[in-house]
């Protein structure tokens, strides 16, 4: 919304160009705050608050409407079609705002996203590549910099404990290009460290490939030998939260990394900031002390008992969004982003059998229709039609028996 607006660019450079009389991260640090607070006054006096002025014209075209049909004389008709006119001119902006909302990543907590560094960057980019340089010559991160807000997200239609929720960070892009011209150079020399069973987050490798390895081992294992076999299981609940500082540190030693690379990691991870949201506003602020077969005939049975619990995650999770009063709109992208994602990890290695992609199908169109136990809705157009791109008439839903085609052609591709 901000950026559309003819004077954007000129009040972003007007406080962006007076030296602060620091250098390097610090120098940016106090760049973006004082931009902060003169945005902030930008955005109070311009736009005044968005919410509270579509809600004065809303109230204003219901006073005028019941003084119209109160006395429907020329000049109370005047007055409505001015309400009217306010309220159509200000409620493009409010869809602007949306619009930003669901396209572009979410802020850190210094508010400035990803969008504002492209838009703005002929203005700021001399003061972030000094920043950056400052950073590769192992300055310490300023505090603020590593600030992260804590969105937490529900797995459960009523959460109770921690675990109920799933974190997700959001960190400020002023942080992200350093960690991430680290990670693009770290991710060069990975292939050649990293074994060959470790097959996630490393490129031209899929973790998908441990599954297969996985069935072909347990496979061999079933043989008829001289000696039983055990196979062992070994996981970590929320790895990433256990990794221990100082053991990253000795291993990256261990493999060679010189201390200069070691320091730049600990200025990435160390003393980090932490504030959970809560309803939208930061609840204070603390600092983390740690983080970071399918021709065997047993595979339709085995796949049967995963799917069943994968259909049973599907219905459970329908059953809070069925609460929701969700519109046909609201359903659909629901389906594309979350039903039709859930079943992929399980359909990129196995092949279901057509009852099973039926079921899911099943449920998926359901949900669309709005069916329920109690209720049953009218489908009124054929599920294959739904599925259809939308050039051809569609609303682009992926129909699962096309997306294990498309995981077959890809293993085919690979092996």
């Amino acid at each position: 919304m901000w950026i559309k607006h003819h004077d954007f660019l000129n009040t972003v450079e007007q406080p962006w160009k007076h030296p602060t009389g620091a250098y390097g991260l610090i120098n940016f640090q106090q760049k973006l705050y004082r931009l902060k607070q003169h945005l902030k006054w930008w955005n109070k006096n311009v736009f005044v608050d968005l919410f509270d002025n579509i809600k004065k014209a809303q109230e204003q075209v219901l006073i005028s409407e019941s003084l119209y049909n109160a006395a429907p004389c020329d000049a109370n008709l005047i007055d409505l079609n001015r309400a009217n006119a306010d309220l159509t001119k200000i409620l493009p902006m409010e869809e602007d705002f949306w619009r930003q909302k669901a396209t572009y990543s979410a802020a850190g907590p210094d508010g400035f996203s990803a969008l504002f560094y492209q838009v703005c960057w002929d203005i700021i980019a001399q003061d972030v590549l000094i920043a950056v340089q400052d950073f590769f010559c192992c300055t310490p991160m300023p505090k603020n910099f590593k600030a992260t807000s804590i969105a937490l997200i529900p797995k459960v239609l009523n959460p109770s404990v921690w675990t109920d929720y799933r974190p997700i960070s959001l960190c400020n892009v002023s942080n992200k290009i350093c960690s991430k011209i680290m990670n693009d150079r770290l991710s060069r020399i990975l292939p050649r460290i990293i074994a060959p069973s470790q097959s996630g987050f490393v490129g031209g490798r899929l973790i998908s490939d441990n599954i297969l390895l996985a069935q072909e081992l347990i496979h061999t294992l079933d043989e008829k030998r001289r000696y039983e076999n055990v196979v062992y299981k070994l996981d970590m609940a929320k790895a990433y939260d256990r990794v221990q500082w100082q053991f990253l540190y000795n291993v990256l030693r261990k493999m060679g990394f010189n201390e200069k690379w070691i320091q730049l990691v600990k200025n990435c991870i160390e003393q980090c900031w932490f504030s959970v949201l809560v309803n939208g506003d930061k609840a204070g602020f603390f600092s983390s002390s740690r983080g970071v077969r399918q021709d065997d005939p047993i595979s339709p049975s085995l796949f049967i008992i995963l799917a069943d619990d994968l259909i049973t995650r599907m219905r459970a999770k329908l059953l809070g969004w069925k609460q929701s009063m969700l519109s046909h709109g609201g359903r659909l992208a629901l389906i594309k982003s979350t039903l039709c994602s859930m079943p992929l990890h399980l359909i990129q290695v196995l092949n279901p059998p057509k009852p099973i992609l039926h079921c899911i199908e099943q449920i998926i169109a359901k949900f669309f229709w709005g069916t329920t136990d109690q209720h049953k809705k009218i489908h009124w157009t054929k599920w294959k039609k739904i599925c259809q791109p939308v050039k051809e008439g569609g609303l682009g839903i992926r129909r699962m028996p096309d997306v294990v085609t498309a995981f077959t052609f890809k293993l085919w591709w690979r092996f």
